[in-house]
């Protein structure tokens, strides 16, 4: 068979009062067409039931008929019945319509969290309307958008919201230039610098070891010199060792033959008195 389907996060009840939707706000509904196949019946909920097992069992869906909402502290009263029905493929629904809507008042008295009840919307004029009524409604006054058109729309503000993105790539891009090409001249720069300092640093280098080789010729050239005067001079004094070496064997030869001659002059004069004394 075939059904209608309506899909939004505000199209049934929830358990907390956190999740209901608050006055102003801005909600969407997806209608679509449903392909139902094959609907198995079952007279209460089966949480177990997967795509995987329906199938297995020849059907398409589920249906639950006349499910009677349990009543709750905000509505004590039990609501009528309600018929379910359960699609586990995704492939069975075609989108056709969105609704877009905005909750003018919610009335907590009016919802139903427990039971699964859709929300219950008051309008302006102060009609109490569900969302499926709200569907029914704005299908039959021509307030629903199909779904082409809404996704033509998406599409075309999507093609703004990519052209505004691929112009600030391109700024992004530009100023990646920029700063490549300002890196680039960066270490252009970097690199003439660190040219210069190495040319400098061998430079100064050359001439350091200069310096030292010439402060080690002169050196040497030094050390030379003071060899050789000191050679001279050890073989001056060598020479003048060896003349007064002679001088003092020539002296002690002049003094023992002086000796000697005033030796024999005190002898003879001793002995010529001995003989005038005698």
């Amino acid at each position: 068979g075939e059904g209608a389907m309506v899909f939004g996060g505000d199209v049934r009840g929830v358990a907390t009062d956190e999740q209901y939707p608050t006055n102003l706000d801005t909600n969407k509904l997806l209608v679509c067409e449903a392909a139902l196949g094959i609907p198995k019946v079952l007279q209460r909920p089966s949480p177990s039931a997967t795509l995987e097992t329906l199938e297995g069992e020849g059907y398409n869906t589920v249906i639950l008929p006349n499910v009677a909402p349990a009543a709750t502290p905000a509505s004590p009263q039990a609501a009528a019945p309600m018929s379910y029905v359960v699609t586990y493929n995704a492939q069975q629904v075609i989108p056709r319509f969105l609704l877009t809507f905005t909750v003018e008042h919610v009335d907590p008295e009016m919802l139903c969290p427990v039971s699964g009840e859709e929300y219950k919307l008051v309008s302006k004029d102060g009609a109490t309307l569900t969302c499926l009524q709200c569907v029914t409604q704005g299908r039959q006054e021509g307030e629903f958008e199909p779904i082409k058109d809404a996704a033509a729309r998406e599409k075309a503000k999507f093609l703004q919201e990519q052209d505004a993105v691929s112009r600030r790539l391109a700024a992004l891009q530009n100023r990646h230039a920029d700063v490549e090409a300002v890196h680039r001249d960066a270490s252009a720069a970097y690199e003439a610098v660190v040219d210069r300092v190495s040319d400098a640093v061998r430079e100064i280098t050359d001439l350091a070891r200069q310096a030292g080789l010439r402060l080690i010729e002169q050196a040497r050239e030094r050390h030379l010199d003071v060899r050789e005067r000191l050679d001279t001079e050890t073989l001056r004094l060598s020479e003048a060792e060896v003349r007064l070496q002679g001088a003092h064997r020539g002296l002690s030869h002049a003094f023992h033959i002086q000796c000697d001659v005033m030796f024999q002059k005190s002898l003879a004069a001793f002995t010529a008195q001995q003989a005038r004394l005698g």
